[in-house]
This record gives structure tokens, sequence and C-alpha cells, in this order.
């Protein structure tokens, strides 16, 4: 297996390096090849993950959190090569739902190293400006994409709040429209979310 491990260092990883090594070292004891590529600002990943996929890897592996997923999946939508990950995000939502250990990047690499290969279904965002984008959790607009807009660039306060924004959305998520609202966000719209998943997902 031919595989490009993608993650960013500046995102608190650096301690994380021995972790991610003996998760290589697992791989490579069931014959992947791995290559690591460092992330330096938002939109990497993808690209990463787009050139990968046109080399005819067979595989990328996003060692981090649901953000790093989301843009991976971006660059390979349509293609042959296979998504993977190594959870060190917040709460690792797509982690859960396929399984993978959380707290063990070798148990987890070794999850994926026996895993069957499958295609999965993925929402397409179309915006007036821009490329479409994909998702293969959930999309939100109005409070929700806000609030993401100013923790998702605080990673200290993002782990401290995501379990509490977890359990609020759990209470919102049976009502898909919420009703007009007006706050400090400057925000007097509708928002709403689309899930394309089981559970609640990571900030």
């Amino acid at each position: 297996m031919k595989t490009q491990l993608v993650y960013n260092p500046s995102a608190g990883m650096r301690s994380e390096l021995g972790e991610i090594q003996r998760a290589m070292h697992v791989l490579h004891q069931c014959g992947w090849h791995t290559e690591i590529a460092e992330t330096v600002r938002q939109g990497d990943a993808t690209r990463l993950a787009y050139h990968a996929a046109q080399q005819n890897y067979d595989a990328v592996l996003a060692v981090g959190g649901d953000g790093t997923v989301n843009e991976i999946a971006n660059g390979l939508v349509d293609s042959n090569t296979a998504l993977g990950v190594l959870p060190l995000g917040t709460v690792n939502v797509w982690a859960r739902e396929m399984g993978l250990p959380l707290g063990d990047l070798a148990g987890a690499a070794q999850g994926l190293a026996d895993a069957t290969v499958c295609a999965i279904d993925v929402g397409e965002v179309r915006m007036q400006q821009g490329p479409p984008r994909i998702f293969i959790l959930y999309a939100g607009i109005g409070l929700d994409a806000a609030i993401t807009q100013i923790v998702e660039p605080q990673r200290e306060m993002k782990r401290r709040l995501a379990v509490c924004r977890r359990e609020i959305a759990k209470r919102v998520l049976p009502d898909p429209v919420w009703p007009n609202f007006s706050d400090n966000l400057g925000l007097n719209k509708h928002s709403f979310v689309v899930q394309a998943r089981g559970y609640c997902a990571d900030v």
C-alpha cells in the first residue's frame, strides 16, 4: 500500500511525533509504504490529497481531527484513493464512526491495516463564490458556522468547549431549522445543520 500521511506540525502535534512514528511502524509491518507530508496553512491538506490521488496513492491518512479529515476528503472525492484517519482531534467524530480507538494511534493504524476499503456517500455544498465543497459528517450555516469560525483558530478554547457544544447540539438537532435569532455575533437569520452521519460532529 502506497500511502501518504498528512499532519499539521503547528497544531500542537509535535509532542505526538513518537506516537505517529509508532503508528507508521505498525503500517510498515503490514506492508504499507508511508510518506509524511506536513501542512502549513488551511487548504494544504486538500492540495496534498489531490496530488496524492493524481499519483495513484492507495490511501491518504489524516493525522488530526475532523477538520483535517474534511480537507483531505475534498482532495480525494471522485478518486480511487482511500481516506483513513489517525485520530488526534478534539472529538474525532469520523474516527468514532469508523470504530477506531482514540488515544492509541498504533491501534488505529492496525485497524486501518485490517480494514476493507468501501465507498461512502458525501454531501456537497455549492456556493455563489468558489468551488463546491463536500462533507462527510455534517454541514451547518448561521449560528453553527459562526461558532466554528470563532472557536476554530483557538485550539485550547476549542478543546474546552467541544463537549459542551456537542451536548447543546444534541438538544437542538431534533428540530433541524432554528427560529430567527439576533445576537452579538451580528446574525439575524435562520440557522440549520445537515447531518450525513449519526453522530453529532466536532466543531
